[in-house]
């Protein structure tokens, strides 16, 4: 008698908290990009090697930094 192969269960996880954090780094990077000027890269982005995330591993950069607002 053979038993029957069951496919693996699958089960998909979503984080509670991803929207709020998708606001949160909008918010951070509009407040940051406003107070740089004249950014130009220093050297070519660094991509992360992984099948989980997708992105620059590092991006060096050069800018010019407006005062503080207020």
């Amino acid at each position: 008698m053979q038993s029957a192969i069951r496919p693996p269960i699958v089960k998909r996880y979503v984080c509670l908290g991803l929207h709020i954090a998708r606001i949160e780094i909008d918010a951070m990077l509009v407040e940051v990009l406003s107070r740089m000027e004249e950014v130009e890269r220093t050297a070519p982005p660094e991509w992360l090697a992984s099948n989980f995330i997708s992105g620059p591993r590092t991006m060096p950069v050069k800018f010019r930094a407006w005062p503080r607002r207020g």
